[in-house]
């Protein structure tokens, strides 16, 4: 909303330009206007976009004012000449006025969970943080990583969502289970949920039907101890048990759930001397292996 007179503003003009490698590097150089620092993980995700040509009218524009300055789009611009490509078309605006330059980008940003919660998602915000850990985990990083240079934006999320349907299935199901949903982040439980079933559905079912209904089968029972080990981070500062710690602890519990075997108390290492791998969930167990749960006698 602008409260002046139409007569009073400046006449604005906007056209495609296709703007080329020495073109972008002189809207960079020869602008007197101060801009912000650059953030290389924004203009790395401008680049991936541009070569995996998911650049997209969206109505942002490079903007300038009458004297040619650059008052926004430094990052799209190198961006654009970290590809390594000739030239790429920019919608450009001109005779902004310099001033207006600090009320930029001031506006509320969408995230992944905005765009599927607008595309009819349901529990969009868990939904989309499991997307991102599942993302980080299936690049070969540890989930809950936080990593930029493997992150999904709001479209690549709602594709991954809509080709990948479980996630939804394992979010709901974890949500709408009581004995699941009091145990951590739903998010983190999630995406245990989500690797687990991918692996066995029918040995995932039970282990999480029986983690929702303190059901076990002897005092070092895997279920008996991630159920625990969940409930103790859940009290406890988010530091000491970070996401990819509990999806850890998770993992190693479903490992001997798995092959039958009885587990004592559930810890992973993640620094000093004695520093862990990432446990890799199994699928099934090795053959000839015979379950050893302890059954307490009567």
């Amino acid at each position: 909303m602008v409260t002046q007179k139409i007569e009073d503003l400046p006449v604005i003009t906007c056209e495609y330009v296709n703007v080329t490698v020495d073109m972008a590097y002189d809207m960079l150089n020869r602008t007197a206007i101060q801009n912000r620092d650059i953030t290389q993980s924004t203009v790395h995700k401008y680049a991936r976009k541009i070569l995996a040509n998911r650049w997209k009218v969206t109505g942002e524009t490079l903007k300038f004012d009458k004297d040619g300055n650059l008052l926004d789009g430094q990052h799209r611009l190198w961006g654009f000449i970290e590809t390594g490509l000739k030239s790429v078309v920019f919608l450009c605006m001109y005779n902004v006025p310099p001033d207006s330059q600090p009320f930029m980008d001031g506006q509320k940003v969408r995230t992944p969970a905005n765009t599927l919660e607008m595309k009819g998602h349901i529990n969009s915000r868990t939904v989309s943080a499991t997307v991102k850990m599942l993302n980080e985990y299936e690049n070969g990083l540890m989930p809950g990583s936080n990593q930029w240079r493997v992150a999904l934006d709001n479209e690549q999320t709602l594709l991954y969502t809509r080709a990948n349907m479980d996630v939804e299935t394992s979010v709901k199901a974890v949500l709408g289970t009581p004995g699941l949903k009091a145990l951590g982040k739903p998010a983190t439980i999630s995406f245990a949920h989500t690797v687990t079933h991918r692996l066995n559905a029918t040995v995932a079912a039970d282990f999480w039907k029986r983690i929702a209904e303190a059901d076990y089968d002897g005092p070092r029972d895997p279920v008996m101890r991630i159920r625990e080990k969940l409930i103790v981070a859940k009290s406890q500062p988010h530091h000491i048990h970070s996401s990819t710690a509990v999806a850890a602890y998770i993992f190693k519990a479903w490992n001997a759930a798995v092959r039958g075997r009885p587990i004592g108390n559930i810890n992973w290492t993640q620094r000093g001397d004695k520093m862990e791998k990432f446990p890799v969930p199994i699928a099934t167990a090795r053959r000839n292996r015979k379950s050893v749960i302890e059954v307490p006698e009567e």
